[in-house]
């Protein structure tokens, strides 16, 4: 776990570390940059609009046992030896909610993650523009 947050921040550091090396860049005048703290701005809010749905496997389970129930009540109604239906139903149910549940937060997480890490990477972005504008205007106020 530590090495995956050392790792982690380790990219971080590699991705402050080019942005920087890009903006810092004379053909990027103080406005450009400005801008593309604008963009990224509204980039950022984008994504929180479509920020992913956590996945809650209680209503799943619900959702699914109320089908279960419907089922097996048709099928005690219909047939005489709907008990052995029942059982059938009821062991291929638990199999396809214990796998659907599983499935289901594993996306939920792995969307989660990649949300946030997009999110990381364009707010340390707007970072590497806004010390640039900084470090740029302070070089502008020691020439004047």
């Amino acid at each position: 776990m530590s090495q995956d947050k050392n790792n982690e921040v380790y990219n971080y550091d590699k991705i402050f570390q080019k942005y920087s090396k890009i903006f810092r860049n004379p053909k990027y005048e103080v406005y450009d940059l400005e801008k593309f703290i604008f963009l990224i701005e509204i980039k950022v809010v984008h994504s929180e609009e479509l920020k992913p749905k956590i996945f809650d496997p209680l209503e799943t389970v619900l959702n699914i046992v109320m089908v279960f129930i419907i089922a097996s009540t048709v099928l005690l109604l219909c047939s005489q030896d709907a008990f052995f239906c029942v059982l059938v139903l009821a062991v291929f149910t638990y199999i396809a909610l214990f796998f659907m549940v599983n499935i289901l937060r594993t996306k939920s997480i792995n969307q989660m993650t990649e949300y946030s890490n997009t999110k990381k990477k364009y707010l340390i972005i707007k970072k590497c523009i806004e010390n640039e504008i900084v470090r740029r205007k302070d070089n502008d106020m020691k020439n004047s």
